[in-house]
Order: structure tokens, then sequence, then C-alpha cells
């Protein structure tokens, strides 16, 4: 499990970056920002949200709601299948990265900005961008974590409006059972049509 401590080589106000939703069929990309400050930020324990159980990242998103702009604070950029299909994956990571970070209402300059992933920002701070960073830093741990939640919680609704896709099981992911729906029903306003099993599918 991750601390706050194992970012402060980086310096005490560390933004992290990361995104949940590049890889599935339909829902949203969703990509969250959030900042630290080592002085005052709580001793949440914290990893990967992928290593995580649905439970467990539910009940990490509570611990942190309380410290929402006190110690805590997040900015969220939110990029929709149709908008992901017309700008491309390079473009919406790119745009989701910088309004994350531009809706984040940290009152301090970051000391460093911690990135997951290989792809290369530009922003007028030290930035790095890490390989499976949610794994080793802990403010891209929170940021996956957050962003995580917020995405299921979106799929949830999507799936009260279209049962017959399944997303509250899969979350938009080409499982087997996914497949097999887009096969047997017009895909949803949610699906994104540029990625392969969808794109002889527009209407």
């Amino acid at each position: 499990m991750l601390l706050p401590q194992n970012d402060a080589s980086f310096g005490r106000h560390i933004f992290g970056i990361d995104e949940v939703g590049l890889g599935p069929l339909a829902g949203p990309l969703v990509v969250v920002c959030c900042a630290i400050d080592l002085d005052t930020a709580p001793l949440i324990p914290l990893t990967d949200s992928k290593k995580l159980s649905f439970a467990q990242r539910e009940r990490i998103f509570a611990e942190i709601l309380p410290y929402k702009n006190n110690g805590i604070y997040c900015g969220c950029a939110s990029i929709s299948a149709p908008d992901l299909d017309h700008i491309g994956i390079p473009t919406a990571l790119k745009y989701g990265v910088q309004t994350a970070f531009a809706r984040c209402p940290a009152p301090f300059n970051p000391d460093h900005i911690l990135i997951d992933g290989n792809r290369r920002y530009e922003f007028p701070y030290p930035t790095t961008s890490v390989i499976k960073g949610d794994s080793t830093h802990y403010t891209i741990a929170m940021a996956s974590v957050i962003a995580k939640v917020l995405r299921d919680r979106w799929m949830g609704i999507l799936d009260r409006h279209y049962p017959e896709f399944g997303f509250q099981k899969h979350k938009g992911y080409g499982t087997k059972q996914h497949l097999t729906a887009i096969t047997q029903n017009t895909p949803s306003p949610h699906h994104r049509y540029s990625y392969a099993p969808l794109r002889n599918r527009r209407n």
C-alpha cells in the first residue's frame, strides 16, 4: 500500500494525474488530477484502483471526501464516447489531462506533476510520466481510485437506461457478454464507433 510520503522526493506539493476508461467500448474517458500538501495530507493508504475491489474503492472514496478542498484537491475531466470518436485518443488524453489539471482547485502551485503512463504533456512545472505510476506513486493512485469510482457510478446510470448491454457488470469493456449484446442490439449513443467491434455498426 502507498502513503503520502511515497512522493516526498518530488517536493511538498504534488499533483498526480490518471485516466480510467481508455479501453472500454462504451462510456466516457475520465481523467482526474489530485493535489496534496504533504504537510497536511491525511494518512489514507492507497494502491492502484485495479487492485482494489468495488467495495474497497468506495470505502476509500468515502474516506477522501471529508478532506475535499481541505488537504486534498481534485479536478475531473470527462470525455464522452462521441467526443472520443471525433477527436481521437491522443487528443482526448491531452484535453483530459490539461482540463483536469486546470480544474483542480489547489491553493498552491505544484512542486511536481506525476502522470500515469508514457505520454508526455507540456506544463510550466516539473512533470514526470510514470509507467504503472498508479502502483508506485500515492497521488497517481488517488487519482486512479477517484476516476474509477466516478466512472463506475456513471456506467451504473447508463445501465439503468440501457439494461440490454449489462454496463453495470462489465463497465463497457469488451467482455463476451458485451460483444454478444452489441451484435444483438443497436449500439447505444454511448458506444465508441471508432473502436474495432463497432466500426461498421453506425446507423
